[in-house]
């Protein structure tokens, strides 16, 4: 059987017609020449594509379950032989293909590497549903990791997909990294294929679902990090409140191997991030979408 009609064939019965009607109107306003713009939805329908396709060339297979749908790889032999749940119509599927398609993480395994450093601690700060942390446990098997992430259904999954895969000595905390533990409310982006943009700000009565804060400091001293080897960051604009307040982030970014970090334009307060840590012995490097900061005195 074709390749490509396979793939068609995983799409469920809505899915399917979605996928025609959406095919026979781009083609009739062409013709007319009426803009068809629906990017969020032409993206998130070929992420589903190159995953679906990625997972039949990986000797995989996709289950419905009742509340999920289940990427199971457990046969492959070549890459992580990972299980992910994840949710129909959106951003999962999305992170999955980041993740485990285009390793967007790999950098990192390749600069421990080539440093011959050791990694026994790690952060995933915005851990979503617990993809990042699987593939750092692949990259990095006897580190600790602690896996942060504010919201309840993306944590839900998180704790599923860690448990799935057996990941151990992984812990796991509801909460939004913040400068203090202040209560923080949770906002929830209102369309569907953007739970990865889940954001927190100060408590606001008529805002959110309430969350605790919780330092970088805090966390180290909950766990016993003695250091962090790799802090990854990828939470939504709060990195900016983070550095606003160095009275203790000083101290500790002495103690921090690596940030690997996304900065968002979306925070209130823009901080010169890079300009902090070029500032704190840090060697700082861009390659899309992350920063790198490397301490000069890491070992």
């Amino acid at each position: 059987m074709n390749k490509d009609w396979t793939i068609f064939l995983l799409f469920s019965n809505g899915e399917r017609l979605g996928l025609f009607k959406r095919f026979v109107l781009g083609k009739i306003l062409r013709l007319i020449s009426i803009p068809y713009n629906r990017i969020n939805d032409d993206y998130h329908r070929q992420v589903k594509i190159n995953t679906y396709r990625y997972i039949l060339e990986n000797q995989g297979v996709i289950e419905k379950k009742k509340k999920y749908r289940l990427i199971d790889l457990s046969k492959n032999i070549t890459e992580p032989n990972v299980k992910i749940l994840f949710r129909h119509n959106s951003s999962d599927l999305a992170v999955f293909e980041q993740v485990f398609i285009h390793k967007m993480y790999a950098p990192i395994y390749k600069i421990f590497n080539a440093l011959c450093w050791q990694v026994n601690y790690i952060i995933d700060a915005g851990a979503y549903t617990g993809l990042s942390s699987i593939f750092f446990r692949y990259q990095f098997p006897n580190a600790k990791i602690i896996a942060v992430e504010p919201d309840k259904d993306n944590f839900d999954l998180l704790s599923r997909n860690i448990e799935l895969n057996n990941i151990r000595h992984t812990y796991l905390e509801q909460k939004a990294i913040w400068s203090t533990n202040t209560n923080l409310s949770v906002l929830t982006p209102k369309n569907a294929g953007q739970e990865w943009g889940i954001r927190v700000e100060v408590v606001q009565e008529d805002k959110g679902i309430k969350v605790q804060g919780v330092t970088l400091k805090q966390l180290c001293q909950l766990y016993d990090y003695p250091r962090v080897d790799i802090l990854k960051m990828n939470i939504e604009g709060a990195e900016h409140e983070l550095f606003r307040d160095m009275k203790d982030l000083k101290k500790l970014l002495e103690k921090i191997k690596l940030i690997v970090l996304e900065i968002h334009q979306n925070s209130p307060v823009n901080i010169d991030i890079p300009g902090i840590l070029k500032k704190s012995n840090f060697d700082v490097v861009y390659h899309k979408p992350f920063w790198y900061a490397l301490n000069k005195n890491g070992k």
